[in-house]
């Protein structure tokens, strides 16, 4: 009689002790469980026009071109000496080196306002009138044609002859050709990823 009293007074006190412990300690540690992404071998680089390391780097306004604005942000632009505007690579060009004003800065933070949270990132496209940001000098993500190899302090070309293939008029691509010139003030400073995106160093020049 004895030790079933004791065997019940046991089981009550584990039973109080399992009810108040969380009463006063807090809740038991447990494994959470997430839903993580792991990179086997790279993550991405960026979103072209992403000014992805702020310090030092100089974004200054300046007045888009009408006639031939940046097609995408992250693409190099060039002082429009008519008007003093600022546009982007075209058919008239010349594949002469060329000192470049800057490049064409996405201003959304992560996601850009119009098209909702559905929105694909990066999709958006630099106004083609009014003002807008420009890299001057610093380290932005652009854009080449995927799977094209180019190396750390590598030049930069930009293709100015009509939109081809996957060479986008304007954009960035990794080799000097009759359709591209190179750009003597920038230097690109990585490979890129695999969809393209690399990052670009800029100065005045």
């Amino acid at each position: 009689m004895i030790k079933r009293i004791q065997s019940m007074v046991s089981r009550l006190a584990s039973l109080a002790v399992s009810l108040l412990t969380p009463v006063f300690c807090g809740s038991p540690i447990v494994r959470a469980r997430t839903c993580d992404v792991a990179f086997l071998y790279r993550m991405g680089a960026g979103f072209p026009g992403d000014v992805n390391r702020m310090h030092p780097a100089s974004i200054l306004p300046g007045l888009i071109n009408t006639t031939t604005p940046p097609r995408r942000y992250g693409d190099p632009v060039f002082v429009n000496t008519a008007d003093s505007t600022l546009r982007g690579a075209a058919a008239g060009d010349t594949d002469t080196p060329t000192v470049a004003y800057g490049f064409a800065v996405r201003p959304y933070p992560t996601q850009q306002m119009s098209g909702g949270m559905g929105a694909t990132i990066g999709a958006a496209t630099p106004p083609t009138s009014g003002v807008a940001d420009f890299l001057r000098s610093g380290l932005i993500i652009s854009k080449l044609p995927p799977g094209v190899a180019v190396t750390k302090g590598g030049p930069v070309y930009v293709w100015f002859a009509a939109t081809s293939g996957n060479n986008i008029q304007g954009g960035l691509v990794g080799a000097d050709s009759a359709s591209a010139y190179l750009i003597s003030n920038a230097k690109f400073n990585g490979p890129a990823d695999a969809d393209g995106n690399v990052e670009v160093e800029v100065w005045p020049a």
